[in-house]
């Protein structure tokens, strides 16, 4: 069995408006989707499974209602089953609360291997998988490209480094990969595979089922850094223009 973490990201629109307790920035602004590191993530667990020509892709998020939608997508790629973890205490929640949830679902799936994503497209905080990786003691590897895995107790992870590098690294299993975009190429989800996913199952589960009991970091203010200067745009032929690049110059350095 692999269990993936998927998260549902927004991408903010052009006009967007912090809300008035400076926190959070409203739904209307974001079109939302599934993080493009996570699918990477999916993708690698249905490779895994295809190769060993069994196994279970269950399929996690940690959202409202509304992140159904990202579920219904990693179904429709494949996916056999679907967990959806809420409560209001998980608005916003930092990577460690979230990790600790997912090991809450872990400890009730008992995965062979557990795959996030390297990062999130919104926050990129990049610390959920080893947070879950610490809570749940496993072995994990970061930044992984691909993974050679027999279903035995080892297996053989690429991961990407510095300036292009590749590194290959044994690990035991079960472990905890988390994933890095460009290693795989994650599949196109048909009308047909769209339809069965709506068959498919997703289990509703409360945060106190898994073992969240304390709220972690919360978001104090959020807020756009006031502008340092502005742009001025000169004008004229080469020499006008040379010679007023040097007046600012002069001017800047205290010559004048």
């Amino acid at each position: 069995r692999v269990l993936v973490a998927v998260k549902r990201v927004g991408e903010l629109n052009a006009d967007f408006a912090i809300d008035e307790e400076a926190r959070s920035i409203a739904d209307e602004h974001f079109e939302h989707e599934l993080n493009e590191w996570d699918e990477a993530a999916l993708e690698e667990a249905l490779l895994l499974t295809e190769r060993l020509g069994a196994g279970e892709v269950v399929a996690v998020t940690i959202g409202p209602e509304d992140a159904e939608d990202t579920l219904r997508r990693a179904l429709a790629k494949g996916a056999h089953r679907g967990v959806r973890v809420w409560d209001e205490t998980l608005r916003d929640a930092d990577p460690v609360t979230i990790a600790r949830v997912l090991a809450g679902v872990a400890a009730q799936e008992t995965p062979d291997i557990v795959l996030t994503g390297a990062q999130s497209a919104d926050l990129g905080h990049g610390a959920t998988g080893s947070a879950l990786a610490r809570i749940l003691g496993l072995p994990h590897a970061a930044v992984v490209l691909g993974v050679e895995w027999d279903g035995g107790d080892a297996m053989t992870v690429t991961r990407e480094l510095e300036g292009g590098m590749r590194q290959q690294i044994a690990l035991p299993a079960p472990a905890l990969l988390t994933v890095q975009t460009g290693g795989n190429t994650p599949r196109y989800a048909t009308m047909r595979m769209i339809k069965q996913a709506k068959k498919k199952p997703i289990a509703a589960v409360d945060g106190a089922d898994v073992g969240l009991d304390q709220a972690g970091a919360v978001v104090r203010r959020l807020y756009e850094p006031p502008k340092s200067g502005r742009a001025a745009m000169i004008e004229g032929d080469a020499a006008a223009i040379a010679k007023a690049i040097a007046e600012i110059v002069r001017e800047k350095r205290g010559d004048v």
